[in-house]
């Protein structure tokens, strides 16, 4: 999911992840209208997705 810079309680802060849905993945600007890096990440994650890892579908381990 593409996540603005401002911060949504939903999304929590300084996360990639969320606790509501564990497979989702959360790609949030670095500062305010600044989307240029943002597709580049999501690009590369795809990237290590169809290169065979297969771990990024998985889960984040829960914290404890």
């Amino acid at each position: 999911m593409l996540c603005p810079y401002a911060l949504d309680r939903r999304w929590l802060r300084d996360r990639a992840d969320t606790p509501w849905y564990p497979t989702m993945r959360l790609f949030r600007q670095d500062r305010p209208q600044a989307w240029e890096r943002v597709p580049a990440r999501m690009s590369d994650e795809l990237a290590r997705l169809a290169g065979g890892e297969r771990e990024l579908l998985l889960p984040a381990p829960l914290a404890r």
